[in-house]
């Protein structure tokens, strides 16, 4: 990704490459939109199935004590993310108005 703009073809988002981060590097109260999943794991492929796929808005709401996992809530549902899964998916971090 040497281009400074970045388009995704699954979710469609067009954006700067610099603003996009790793899920597990996002503190509690952020809202961020699912970009990517890279090399995803069966726990991953679960997560896909109960509706955390690229495109989706997702707030991070709360982390357990040793700060894994953390919970996140999409629209819907609210599920439980290993910090080793949330590594492997790619985020836009949302402004509040978003």
């Amino acid at each position: 990704m040497k281009d400074k703009c970045f388009q995704c073809l699954s979710c469609g988002y067009t954006g700067d490459v610099e603003a996009l981060c790793r899920m597990d590097l996002l503190p509690v109260g952020s809202r961020c939109q699912l970009i990517e999943i890279e090399d995803p794991s069966e726990n991953i492929l679960r997560l896909m199935e109960m509706g955390l796929i690229p495109g989706t808005n997702v707030v991070i709401e709360r982390t357990a004590p040793l700060n894994s996992p953390f919970s996140i809530r999409l629209p819907g549902c609210t599920l439980a993310v290993r910090r080793e899964d949330a590594r492997h998916m790619v985020v836009a971090p949302l402004s509040d108005t978003e």
